[in-house]
């Protein structure tokens, strides 16, 4: 499921009483999170990958050598 029908779900359920866009913004919200963590739990590698060059980026280190695997 991506993003889009996440919210198409989330938006035959919505209450009456809130608004369609906060509703969606609440659906992503909740979405996100779980996305990311599924994401980084099927792609170990790619995560660690990730997270080092997220780290060296903000404390202005070198970026880290990485292989390309044939």
């Amino acid at each position: 499921m991506n993003q889009r029908q996440a919210i198409v779900l989330a938006m035959r359920v919505r209450p009456r009483a809130v608004r369609r866009r906060t509703w969606a913004r609440l659906t992503v919200s909740i979405y996100d999170p779980i996305a990311l963590a599924i994401w980084r739990a099927r792609n170990p590698r790619m995560a660690w990958f990730d997270a080092r060059v997220r780290w060296h980026y903000s404390f202005g280190w070198p970026m880290p050598a990485y292989f390309i695997e044939a």
